[in-house]
């Protein structure tokens, strides 16, 4: 094979692995600097543990299944069709938590005592069905490293959509509006509504933290992030390790704990490379911290947070305020 063909076919083939979105509706993410995400397992603050039990994953309905054999305390668990991540999305070896399961959509988290905010691109009408075809599941996280599937999850910790009273998807528009607000089948018991931010602006130079679930992995903590760029009218830039399945996350202020926003969209999460042993796979997409030298780039310059300003006066009419 000559050299111009081999490469033209490993161009495309990279372009087809890590540049081609791997649905209708994911929104890409990235790696800035070392790999700062870790499990709550292995969290340094119990600060990170508190924040994440308001926070939830938007599950398909299809990938839980109710267990028979635990009738006295009723649990759901993922169905046996649910892949670890490097089977999922064709990972490299040795990737960060590619043994772990790939099963969450979204991510939201909790704001009232039975509504959460989201990602409006996660509910949009796009999404036919967001509301009935998902459920919202809490403690979605890793219990045991040796065995990343011993998950499951007590019917209390998993919701379900009664309605979407707020979604707001404009891409095309110069803002990129981007949330919603959703109110759950009934109230949530045992964890607190999140605290946002009331008034002000977030500073450039802020740290952050972001909890989520970066391609549907159970809950991880992303932290050493910070504003980049602040002065878009409905959103700032940050350098927050993330990832498809990140989209509805909480966005922290790491020294105020308080939600700055919700990540919405960003950099190319992957780049496909060729390996004699394996062929091609996904490896991951690193930036610098300031997010340039990527491995990979398109049109977006930064991960996306949509501000509390934006949905706070539309929140505050589900509220109650």
């Amino acid at each position: 094979m000559n050299i111009l063909k081999s490469t033209l076919i490993t161009v495309t083939l990279m372009a087809f692995f890590g540049l081609c979105p791997e649905s209708a509706f994911s929104v890409n993410k990235i790696i800035y600097g070392e790999d700062n995400r870790f499990d709550l397992i292995d969290s340094p603050l119990p600060l990170f543990n508190d924040l994440a039990r308001s926070t939830a994953a938007m599950v398909k309905k299809e990938r839980l299944s109710s267990s028979e054999y635990d009738v006295v305390s009723p649990v759901m668990r993922m169905t046996k069709n649910i892949k670890p991540l490097k089977k999922a999305l064709n990972l490299c070896n040795d990737e960060k938590f590619s043994d772990q399961p790939h099963l969450s959509h979204c991510s939201g988290f909790l704001v009232g005592k039975d509504i959460l905010v989201t990602a409006g691109h996660c509910v949009s009408n796009r999404m036919a069905n967001a509301c009935e075809d998902f459920y919202w599941v809490f403690d979605y996280k890793l219990n045991d490293v040796n065995d990343p599937f011993d998950i499951h999850f007590p019917e209390e910790n998993v919701y379900r959509c009664k309605e979407v009273l707020s979604s707001k998807f404009e891409p095309w528009n110069p803002g990129k509006t981007d949330y919603a607000i959703v109110k759950l089948d009934r109230p949530v018991l045992g964890r607190e509504p999140l605290k946002l931010r009331e008034s002000g602006e977030v500073q450039i130079g802020e740290p952050l933290v972001l909890i989520g679930h970066p391609w549907g992995l159970p809950t991880k903590v992303s932290h050493n992030a910070e504003v980049l760029k602040n002065d878009g009218l409905t959103w700032f830039m940050a350098n927050l390790d993330s990832f498809e399945g990140n989209s509805g996350s909480a966005v922290f202020n790491e020294l105020t704990g308080e939600v700055e926003g919700i990540l919405v969209r960003g950099k190319p999460d992957s780049v496909g490379q060729y390996l004699p042993e394996v062929g091609f796979c996904k490896t991951l997409n690193y930036c610098h911290e300031d997010g340039t030298n990527c491995k990979t780039h398109d049109r977006i310059d930064g991960e996306h947070v949509t501000k509390v300003s934006v949905f706070r006066d539309d929140l505050k009419k589900y509220l109650g305020l």
